[in-house]
């Protein structure tokens, strides 16, 4: 059967506090050229948990950026020749955390590929699903690498981490009460949110959408129950992923109404077709580039990219599936990726 290889080399050891540098190669064994997105691989470095990292056996949880995108252009794929290799140098300590010495295996989750056989235009990703849910033809072989980690001083710290400590470093005095949204229960209060950079108008918008992301939230948590648009975002029916889904909002609503969050209006670090992105389990929101041309709510709009990069931060949501049809997809064919989904909580509380 052909195939598409992905290969990690890695040196036998290296120590806790240095980069712990990894190539990755991806080579095309079919007879026609492959035309694969790059976004969910370690071609544009580790923007995504495309790896599986283990450490003594155990998985360690992905650590870096959680971006909310728009859709893809045709230059986010690389076009691979039959018997041709692409290349990327990688430190995998940016993403995964390896402050501790073991063994360690890394190897690509094949399941995260996305490519297509025919040459990508725009009318093309018009009308076909990006998603990693299509059926394939070719074989995606994922070969792992294992090292050691041992040795060194101060552990090297992954990009989460870095953010967490340094929001600890920098923290804001916060403000007494909380403010009202209108359209609420009696009792809802939303913490006031800082903005970092940006112009006044621009700090304006932020700031509604904050109150508007947390008023679609709270609102989608309350009425979980009579929703019918349930099934069209995370799938069939069972107590346990209507469950899931429901401490997912909890959680985001509780980070809302208890956590300064930060938003950085600088669009440092933001791609092209980025709207947003954050880190697990931290307090800051990148603002990019795409959020500013975006409606004040609806899908995919400025609440929308709130509620996603919350659902990131508070309820460790992951992306999936981008859009509303890879997401009504997504529901359909794996609804227990949809309800961890962040694009799928966002349309579900009609952002």
């Amino acid at each position: 059967m052909e195939s598409i290889t992905a290969q990690v080399y890695a040196h036998a050891s290296y120590k806790k506090d240095e980069a712990a540098s990894l190539i990755f190669e991806l080579t095309n064994h079919s007879k026609e050229p492959v035309h694969i997105l790059k976004w969910n691989t370690p071609l544009e470095g580790l923007k995504t948990d495309c790896l599986a990292v283990l450490h003594n056996g155990k998985r360690i949880a992905y650590d870096g950026k959680l971006i909310k995108r728009g859709r893809p252009g045709p230059e986010d794929f690389l076009s691979l020749d039959p018997g041709r290799s692409a290349v990327a140098k990688i430190d995998v300590g940016e993403s995964y955390d390896l402050s501790k010495a073991g063994k360690v295996k890394v190897s690509y989750r094949s399941e995260k590929m996305v490519y297509f056989r025919q040459p990508v235009t725009e009318s093309l990703l018009l009308t076909a699903s990006t998603s990693n849910v299509v059926g394939r033809n070719l074989n995606v072989r994922s070969k792992d690498a294992a090292f050691l980690i041992s040795g060194g001083a101060s552990p090297k710290l992954t990009a989460g981490e870095m953010v967490r400590r340094m929001e600890i470093k920098s923290d804001v005095a916060l403000k007494p009460g909380g403010m009202i949204v209108e359209g609420l229960a009696t009792g809802a209060a939303l913490l006031p949110c800082t903005c970092r950079g940006g112009t006044p108008a621009q700090q304006a918008k932020v700031v509604k959408a904050h109150a508007n992301g947390y008023r679609i939230a709270v609102k989608a948590l309350e009425e979980m129950k009579k929703n019918p648009f349930y099934k069209t975002w995370f799938g069939l029916y069972t107590q346990a992923h209507f469950t899931h889904v429901k401490k997912n909002f909890r959680k985001i609503k509780k980070d809302f109404e208890t956590r300064h969050f930060i938003y950085d209006l600088g669009t440092h670090g933001c791609g092209k077709t980025d709207y947003a992105y954050t880190y697990p389990r931290t307090r800051t929101i990148w603002i990019c580039s795409a959020f500013w041309s975006a409606p004040d709510t609806g899908a995919d709009s400025k609440a929308g990219t709130i509620v996603h990069e919350h659902s990131h931060a508070s309820a460790l949501t992951e992306d999936n599936a981008y859009g509303e049809d890879d997401c009504r997809t997504l529901a359909e064919k794996k609804p227990g990726k949809a309800i961890r989904n962040a694009d799928s909580h966002e349309f579900f509380a009609k952002g």
